[in-house]
């Protein structure tokens, strides 16, 4: 109750404040792009572990620095425990066992953090791998969604760890980076919300002296990152310079990476979502002749960009994309796909025009194959 007063306090004050109303750029683009739920706060659970939970005083933990970014329109409920782990341990301490109260406690919500990971890579439970870690928090996000009440779950990957050479976490910080990339891997799987703290975090300047837990500067780092994170909604640039290149069985799409900002990218054949990656090229098996794929980049506030102009599969090898094939979207589909499968056999500009003129003219179409000349 205590805690609620404190916040309740807080958010008082900043409204009887006026010069928090014209305020920083900070607070009056939160005006803007911070969509209010009902006209109220913007509820958020924070389930985590000791790097939640501390320091005692609450007045410095990171969830208390990021309700101070907007205390009109945060209430932030740090429902987070020291030693907390995804499943491997009892009580409290069993993030499985114990969400479902911490969700019930405090509906309505609109976003559930959760920041778990670091005790689970204790030897003292094994230590489990990270596949093992990324399940255990698999289950915890599917209670989330169950019991959730729509709430918006935001998944933040580990805060790295320093050298640490004794104890249940000796020799973890190896450990620690594969269970980041397995949450990356989640969250992109999941399509949700993520704060890649592990990337953003510099275990030599934002760690205590015990190369575990967040100092003042790591915290600040933290709140900062959730509170972009919150506010972004500008979509990520739209990619540029894809294309294809086919062998015997798979059709193989590249495409240039895009400005920092973006997570992952959604790949398309004939408009549905066929495979997600974090790299800058995906294998297609088995095209069929004339599918038609895009690439869309999608940031870590789960923002999408536009699509990237259409490849076309040919078994020629190739792909057509950002160089050819746009040039014949105009014309109908058997004309497009003709044009696509013959794509091969066009050495200049000239040709094309040549292709387009006849086409116009309505000369008879021919069946194209390797070897085979213009009509």
């Amino acid at each position: 109750m205590k805690k609620c007063w404190f916040g309740l306090s807080r958010r008082l004050r900043a409204a009887k404040d006026k010069s928090f109303h014209r305020g920083s750029n900070d607070n009056t683009t939160s005006v803007a792009t911070f969509a209010l739920s009902g006209g109220r706060p913007k509820r958020i659970l924070v389930f985590g572990d000791s790097n939640a939970f501390r320091p005692d005083g609450a007045n410095s933990r990171w969830t208390a620095l990021l309700e101070d970014k907007a205390p009109v329109y945060l209430n932030v409920f740090n429902e987070s425990y020291d030693g907390r782990t995804t499943r491997f341990d009892t009580g409290e301490r069993n993030g499985l066992g114990a969400i479902g109260n911490k969700l019930a406690s405090h509906t309505p919500l609109d976003y559930v953090i959760v920041m778990l990971r670091t005790n689970d890579v204790k030897s003292l439970y094994g230590p489990p791998s990270a596949a093992d870690i990324a399940a255990g928090l698999g289950k915890i996000l599917d209670l989330i969604d169950a019991q959730g009440t729509g709430a918006e779950p935001i998944l933040m990957t580990p805060p790295p760890l320093g050298n640490i050479t004794s104890g249940d976490l000796a020799g973890a910080a190896s450990r620690i980076s594969r269970v980041a990339v397995a949450y990356r891997l989640l969250a992109m799987n999941r399509h949700i919300r993520l704060i890649d703290i592990h990337a953003i975090l510099d275990s030599r300047t934002d760690l205590e002296s015990d190369n575990i837990h967040l100092n003042a500067r790591g915290r600040q780092k933290v709140a900062g990152a959730v509170w972009v994170n919150l506010r972004d909604v500008t979509e990520p640039p739209q990619v540029t310079g894809v294309s294809g290149i086919s062998n015997d069985t798979n059709f193989k799409l590249t495409w240039k990476a895009t400005t920092v900002g973006t997570f992952y990218y959604r790949v398309r054949r004939n408009g549905n979502v066929i495979g997600r990656t974090m790299n800058t090229s995906f294998e297609v098996p088995t095209p069929a002749m004339g599918d038609s794929f895009t690439v869309e980049a999608v940031d870590f506030s789960q923002n999408t960009g536009k699509f990237s102009k259409t490849v076309i599969y040919n078994d020629g090898g190739g792909g057509g994309g950002d160089t050819l094939f746009p040039r014949f979207k105009h014309l109908t589909l058997p004309a497009q796909m003709y044009t696509s499968k013959c794509a091969q056999h066009f050495h200049s500009e000239e040709e094309i025009n040549e292709f387009e003129a006849e086409w116009r003219r309505n000369i008879a179409l021919q069946e194209c194959t390797a070897g085979d000349t213009l009509p």
